[in-house]
């Protein structure tokens, strides 16, 4: 309040002169004239000396509320806001003249006293005070607040420092009896004293009162004692006693310890009687080997006859006739015996047919039928099929209804000479009827020997050189010449067909005068579709063939035109298919077949293999191992690293077996999961749990919850243990995984059907060629087949794949098969299959018909 009052004045002072102003002057008006020399109005308080906050004091709420208090000895306090209030003194103390005085006079004597060590205050009368000895040790006994720890404090603890008391020790302490103290009952005793039985030892000092009682053996026992050996104890009289052992038989059983020394002595069955032991079925036993017994039953046959009681358990065994034997036991008659039906048997006799079939004793009962043929056979009406005849004679008209053969042919010895009265092993006319010959130049037959009437003579030359049948020669007997009319040539690979005149005694030939195997002269012009030829022009001793080779080529080179169209190629007779698309199969026919770019796998699939043991960093957050919870398919029961995310996080699964794994997957937890993202390598051993762990691949699992990551790698071969373990990342925050999963692919049996292309005109013939990666060692036509259909699938030929070449386009293998014969029509395609889960990438198939 006087503060407001000094600033008004002020202001009041400092603007009179200025209102008293008849002549104004410069601008701010200075304080010589009654202005403040300022033109603002903290520049104003400056010249005046009233800055706020250093020359006067600002104004406060509280400082006004401070102002307002009124009173004496009183203290005060702020209790609200802009609020001031008085201190109330309690009775005890008093506020007077600025001192506050305390009023008790015990809290005065209190304060009186001076302070130490180990020393505590008490009062010795009213309002006086002093300070005793306060040890440790009675600080800790005060603090004690159970009798159980004052009496540890004081070193009494009951059964440790001193004794409870008991009934029974008082008892004993009021004992004055000599020898052994004996328990009776509660708190009762008595003093005893041994006594010896009537034989087998002796007790000196029996109430122990002068010594040790000593017992010294009698008796039996004393004899028993007395034994040196080992083995069981036999009694062979009084107080005496001798080693025994069992001694088991030569055979039959055994005993083991059978002087009782390492343990019983213990009988084991052996040879036959354990073989007869060991029986568990009942019936006849039967000593089938040494020592080696079985159980047989008397099996009856599925009919004849019948056996009750076949074991012999219940009873003998009876035999019972049935079916066909009790039918043949029930015949009555005399004769052949024949099965007329099922079941039922009658008696027969053989009979014949006059001049067709004799027979003798035809119901065998004076002796066996004899069945014979008459002197002349009539076979009017009868047909005669199959069977061998030696040397027939056939007259009258033959007629041979179907296909005539001559069953054996013959390939003699090279000829290095010309020949005169050929008969090589004299087989000409009877033992064969065609010759296969060659020769090393061109030669001269001048006759053939062993010539019959009628004989037929089939001649191939198979070899390279023309064999010259010559006319008439005389270097030959004349009964052995050839009458052709003139020489005739068998050139290579022709034939020629000679009968014997018997009215001439001369060979003619059926296949016509002049020379065999076609005219000479040379083809200028062969159209080969393209494909080189190998051999030259075609005479009469030339050949002609398209190179494999280049056919192949042409082949190979559709089936990349496709790959680099991204379409199959179609020829006039022929398609090819690269697969970089998929308009060259036909899916409707086709199964299990995955379409990569640029080739055909038969479909994967991954299998998930369980452990059987698992050493891990990580735990299951409800207590115990993790195993269950880190492959169990559920990632709701989390195993977590309890450490969190360290540089030794790791999971290690034993297979059972090895196992070829080509895919890992990860799922962290739904919560909490990776407070990082970390990259685990993907490791195989085959030595344990722990150790000789190799790297395969790497798996990288980012942060966060309920994660899910699948790494597909390369294989590494078949081994028995993985894991997966920390390689790179922040080692830190959580570790909660949901799953863990290592799995190895399995590949399908594929089928892989071509589109059908349909053509002009029929054909009757395919052949397939293929290119595939052999890195899972296919068998060609186990592994891997190829079939043919030219009429539309209706019918598939199977054609052999034989391997071209393993050094194809990329390294790739390809197989072909050969010209293969297939049910007529004119739509043509290929299918191909794999077999025993085999993963064979076909990269490009031909199809060729013709």
């Amino acid at each position: 309040m006087k503060l407001r009052g000094i600033i008004a004045l002020a202001f009041a002072l400092s603007c009179a002169p200025a209102f008293g102003q008849s002549n104004q002057g410069a601008s701010p008006l200075s304080i010589a004239k009654g202005g403040t020399a300022a033109s603002t109005a903290s520049a104003a308080r400056a010249s005046l000396g009233l800055t706020i906050g250093s020359a006067v004091q600002a104004w406060d709420a509280d400082l006004d509320a401070l102002a307002a208090l009124s009173g004496t000895n009183t203290i005060y306090y702020r209790s609200g806001s802009n609020t001031w209030a008085g201190v109330t003194i309690g009775g005890m103390l008093s506020f007077v003249a600025g001192t506050l005085n305390v009023g008790d006079a015990e809290l005065v004597a209190l304060a009186g006293l001076t302070s130490a060590a180990d020393k505590v205050p008490y009062f010795t009368g009213a309002g006086t005070a002093a300070v005793a000895d306060f040890s440790s040790l009675a600080r800790t006994l005060v603090g004690n607040t159970t009798n159980a720890q004052m009496r540890s404090t004081l070193g009494v603890v009951i059964g440790t420092d001193v004794q409870a008391f008991d009934a029974d020790l008082s008892a004993l302490a009021a004992n004055s009896t000599a020898g052994f103290w004996a328990y009776t009952g509660a708190g009762t005793g008595a003093a005893r004293t041994l006594t010896p039985p009537a034989a087998g030892f002796t007790i000196t000092n029996p109430a122990g009162t002068a010594g040790n009682p000593t017992f010294v053996l009698a008796n039996d026992l004393a004899a028993l004692e007395g034994l040196s050996s080992t083995g069981l104890a036999a009694r062979t009289t009084t107080d005496t006693w001798a080693q025994r052992s069992l001694v088991p038989p030569a055979a039959g059983f055994t005993i083991t310890d059978a002087a009782g020394i390492a343990g019983n002595p213990t009988f084991a069955l052996s040879n036959d009687l354990a073989a007869l032991e060991g029986l568990a079925s009942t019936g006849f036993a039967v000593r089938s080997a040494a020592d080696t017994w079985a159980q047989r039953g008397l099996v009856a046959p599925a009919a004849g006859f019948t056996i009750t009681n076949p074991g012999g358990i219940a009873g003998d065994p009876t035999f019972a006739l049935a079916n066909d034997l009790a039918a043949v036991e029930g015949l009555s008659c005399t004769g052949v015996a024949i099965r007329s039906a099922t079941d039922t048997w009658l008696c027969r006799t053989i009979g014949g047919t006059a001049n067709e079939i004799t027979v003798a004793n035809g119901d065998g009962v004076s002796g066996a039928p004899t069945i014979s043929l008459p002197a002349a056979l009539t076979f009017t009406g009868k047909t005669i099929t199959g069977g061998t005849f030696a040397g027939p004679a056939i007259s009258g008209f033959a007629n041979f209804t179907g296909a005539r053969r001559d069953s054996t042919q013959s390939t003699p010895a090279q000829i290095t000479a010309d020949q005169n009265d050929y008969n090589p092993s004299s087989v000409v006319c009877a033992t064969s009827s065609t010759l296969i010959i060659n020769s090393d130049a061109a030669r001269n037959i001048t006759g053939v020997a062993g010539g019959v009437a009628g004989c037929d003579l089939f001649l191939f030359n198979n070899g390279s050189f023309a064999i010259t049948l010559k006319d008439g020669s005389t270097s030959s007997t004349a009964a052995n010449r050839l009458d052709l009319g003139a020489d005739f040539v068998l050139a290579s690979k022709a034939a020629a067909h000679l009968k014997y005149d018997g009215n001439a005694s001369r060979w003619r030939n059926t296949t016509g005068a002049g020379s065999g195997g076609g005219g000479s002269g040379t083809v200028t012009q062969v159209n080969t579709d393209g494909f080189t030829t190998t051999g030259g022009p075609i005479t009469t001793s030339g050949t002609i063939a398209i190179a494999d080779t280049y056919r192949r080529n042409g082949l190979i080179d559709r089936i990349y035109l496709s790959k680099a169209l991204a379409s199959y190629r179609r020829g006039l007779n022929t398609f090819a298919d690269g697969f970089k698309a998929s308009d060259g199969i036909d899916a409707g026919a086709s199964s299990v077949y995955a379409v990569n770019s640029g080739f055909i796998t038969p479909f994967s699939s991954y299998v998930t293999h369980s452990p059987s043991a698992v050493n891990t960093t990580f735990t299951h957050t409800g207590g115990g191992a993790a195993q269950a919870q880190l492959y169990d398919g559920n990632d709701t029961t989390p195993a977590a690293d309890p450490a969190g995310l360290t540089s030794s996080t790791q999971a290690a699964f034993d297979l059972g077996s090895a196992k070829d794994i080509t895919r890992v997957r990860v799922i962290t937890a739904p919560s909490n999961g990776f407070g990082n993202t970390i990259t685990f390598n993907i490791q195989y051993s085959d030595t344990s749990l722990t150790t000789g762990f190799t790297t395969a691949s790497t798996i990288v699992v980012p942060a966060g919850v309920s994660q899910s990551v699948t790494q597909t790698f390369a294989s590494a071969g078949a081994h028995r243990y993985w894991r997966i373990f920390y390689a790179s990342g922040s080692a830190s925050g959580n570790a909660w995984l949901g799953e863990l999963s290592f799995q190895a692919s399995s590949f399908g049996n594929m089928t892989l059907v071509t589109a059908a292309h349909t053509l002009d005109s029929s054909v009757s013939f395919g052949r397939v060629l293929l290119e595939y990666d052999a890195s899972a060692s296919p068998t060609l036509n186990t592994d891997l087949t190829a079939e043919v259909t030219c009429n539309g699938g209706t019918n598939w030929a199977s054609a052999t794949l034989s391997l071209v070449t393993t050094n194809g386009q990329g390294g790739r293998t390809v197989a072909e098969t050969p010209d293969t014969s297939c049910i007529a029509g004119t739509s043509f395609a290929a299918r191909i299959k794999t077999f025993n889960n085999k993963n064979i990438p076909i990269h490009g198939v031909s199809v060729t018909v013709h």
